[in-house]
C-alpha cells in the first residue's frame, strides 16, 4: 500500500457557485473541468456510500476499504471522516446535525431522510471571506435587538420570561412572525441587512428570523469555525474546506425547498447560547493550521514553505488546493499538483509531505 490517487465526485446543489463573467467556479477550476451551466457546490473526498471517491482503476474507495480494512484504515469498519471543498453563493438551510445516539435512532425511524447512523461534528476553514450563522447568540444581545423594534418586542419579553431560546424558536416555527413590511429595518444594522438578504432568497420562510438569534460570524481566509452536534447553523456565502465525521445526516428547518423537520430540530437542538470561536491559523515549522476537536478527524492546512509528517498506522486524505508538493514514504516518492487528491493507507510507512512552491496550499484530513 502507499499513496493512492483518487477521483472524487462533485455535488451540484442549487446553492453552489456558478461561473460568472467568463470565470469558472472554483471547484471546476481546481479539477480542470468544464463548468457547463451547473452550480458547483461540494467536492466530496472520502468513502461515504452516497458519493464515495474512486481509485484510478474505478474501484470505489468504500469498496477497497471493505475488502482490506486493516491495511487501508488500521481498523475494521469505514473511514471515520469526510473531507470537502464547499462553495456557496447563496445561503444554505438553517440546520443541525444529530449526535451519535440521535443519529442511530433517526436512521432506524427515517432511513430515507437520515441515510446513516453517524453523528456529524464539522469544521469549516475559510478559503475566502466566509459568512456563517452558528450557535445561539447571548440572550441579552437578542433581547436588546428585539426591544429596538416594536414589531419584534414581544420576542424580547418571551426571552426575558423563559431565559432560553426554545420557546422563541417554537413561536417562530408556529408562524408567530411579523410580515417583512412591518419590520423596522436599519441599513446600518448588519442583522437587518442579513435578514433582508435571507428574505429575498426565501421570502416568507420562518428561517429568515434566525438572523437575529444566532451568532453571525465573518471568517477571514485562514480562519475556521467548529460546529458541534445539535448546534443550529447556516453557511451564508463563501468558499471553504470542510471536514466532518463521515455522515450526511441533516435536520433542516428553514431556508430550503427540501423537506423540513422542525419537530426534530426542536427535539434535538442545544438551546444554550454559545460563541463558536474563530480559530486563527497558526503558523509553525510543521503545519499552518491544525484542528483536533473531534475523535473522528483532524484537519491540517499546510502552506508553502512548510512540511508535514503523517502519523503511523492511520489513514489520511491529501487535497492539493494550489501549488504542488512531494509525497514521500518508504516505498518511494511522487509529485502532487493542484487539483489532485490522494489517500494514504494506514500501512504506508515513513510518510511525509514537503511543499514545492510558496503558493502551495494543501488540506490534510486524518483519523
Amino acid at each position: 500500500m502507499t499513496f493512492l490517487k483518487l477521483k472524487c465526485p462533485v455535488q451540484h446543489y442549487a446553492w453552489g457557485e456558478k461561473g460568472t463573467d467568463g470565470n469558472s467556479p472554483f471547484i471546476a477550476q481546481l479539477l480542470g473541468e468544464d463548468a457547463v451551466d451547473l452550480p458547483w457546490a461540494e467536492l466530496w473526498m472520502g468513502a461515504h456510500p452516497k458519493a464515495s471517491s474512486c481509485l484510478e482503476n474505478g474501484t470505489g474507495l468504500n469498496q477497497a476499504i471493505a475488502e482490506q480494512p486493516v491495511k487501508m484504515l488500521g481498523h475494521e469498519g469505514n473511514l471515520r471522516f469526510l473531507l470537502k471543498v464547499l462553495c456557496c453563493s447563496s445561503p444554505l438551510s438553517i440546520q443541525s446535525h444529530p449526535d451519535k445516539a440521535t443519529a442511530e435512532r433517526l436512521h432506524v425511524l427515517y432511513p430515507d431522510e437520515f441515510p446513516d447512523d453517524n453523528h456529524k461534528p464539522e469544521v469549516l476553514w475559510a478559503l475566502s471571506p466566509f459568512r456563517v450563522l452558528a450557535g445561539f447568540r447571548p440572550i441579552q444581545e437578542a433581547i436588546a435587538d428585539f426591544n429596538a423594534k416594536q414589531s419584534l418586542s414581544h420576542w424580547a419579553r418571551l426571552l426575558s420570561e423563559t431565559g432560553d431560546y426554545s420557546a422563541l424558536c417554537r413561536s417562530i416555527f408556529e408562524g408567530d412572525t411579523p410580515s417583512f413590511d412591518n419590520i423596522e429595518l436599519e441599513p446600518s444594522n448588519e442583522r437587518d441587512v442579513l435578514f433582508a438578504e435571507l428574505w429575498k432568497a426565501y421570502p416568507g420562510d420562518s428561517g429568515t428570523f434566525f438572523a437575529y438569534i444566532l451568532n453571525y460570524i465573518r471568517l477571514a481566509p485562514g480562519q475556521a469555525v467548529f460546529v458541534p452536534a445539535n448546534t443550529p447553523h447556516a453557511y451564508i456565502e463563501g468558499r471553504g474546506v470542510e471536514c466532518m465525521a463521515c455522515s450526511d445526516n441533516v435536520i433542516r428547518a428553514g431556508l430550503t425547498p427540501k423537506s423540513k423537520r422542525k419537530d426534530l430540530l426542536m427535539e434535538t437542538l442545544d438551546f444554550a447560547p454559545s460563541s463558536p470561536a474563530c480559530m486563527l491559523a497558526k503558523n509553525s515549522a510543521q503545519t499552518g493550521f491544525r484542528l483536533d476537536a473531534s475523535p473522528d478527524f483532524r484537519l491540517s492546512m499546510v502552506k508553502g514553505g512548510q512540511n508535514f509528517m503523517f502519523p503511523e498506522n492511520a489513514p489520511a486524505i491529501v487535497c492539493v488546493l494550489a501549488g504542488s508538493a512531494e509525497l514521500s514514504c518508504k516505498e518511494g516518492r511522487l509529485n502532487a499538483k493542484s487539483g489532485e487528491v490522494f489517500f494514504k493507507t494506514a500501512d504506508t510507512e515513513m510518510a511525509s509531505l514537503s511543499t514545492s512552491t510558496m503558493d502551495t496550499l494543501i488540506a490534510i484530513a486524518e483519523e
